[in-house]
């Protein structure tokens, strides 16, 4: 089967990532019957292929049944060969724009709602720390506030019978 071309197979359900195509680039020396041979060996469908000028593309499955989803491309390490995958979008439709994942508002606006919220209880744990430690720092300084007013209370009460006993002597 030449050109791109939709297959007959429906997609599996229930896999969160799914190949939708196998792409060989011809740099790589790929050709037809050596790519099949490459797909039978690891287990992907060869029937359907699309020969471009620098590509050799064989779907697996239809884009138009793979809904909910956006698409990566996946390069094999040294050997000319790109998986592009089809992966579950977990909230919302975003989508892949040159290689780089595009969000929704929806998907925005709940990452955002996601990190406020564990900011927020970070922060609250934090200051239930720093109001634990303020309230042993309080319980410190009235505890030598109370001992220097005692001291101080004795020691006002001697600097009053001393000052009363030099005014008694001056009237002498």
């Amino acid at each position: 089967m030449l050109g791109s071309s939709l297959v007959d197979r429906k997609p599996p359900i229930g896999k969160r990532d799914i190949t939708q195509s196998v792409v060989f680039e011809k740099s790589h020396k790929w050709t037809i019957p050596k790519a099949k041979s490459w797909l039978k060996k690891h287990g992907y469908f060869h029937d359907d292929v699309d020969n471009k000028e620098t590509q050799i593309r064989f779907r697996q499955y239809n884009p138009e049944d793979l809904y909910d989803r956006h698409y990566i491309s996946k390069k094999l390490k040294n050997e000319g060969v790109i998986l592009i995958l089809s992966i579950l979008n977990e909230h919302g439709s975003g989508i892949m724009l040159n290689n780089v994942e595009q969000f929704t508002p929806q998907e925005i606006l709940n990452s955002h709602i996601k990190h406020f919220t564990k900011k927020f209880h970070e922060e609250t744990k934090n200051h239930e720390k720093l109001e634990k430690e303020k309230e042993k720092i309080l319980k410190r300084v009235k505890a030598s506030t109370k001992s220097r007013v005692k001291h101080s209370m004795k020691g006002t009460q001697e600097m009053k019978d001393k000052m009363a006993k030099l005014r008694a002597l001056k009237k002498k």
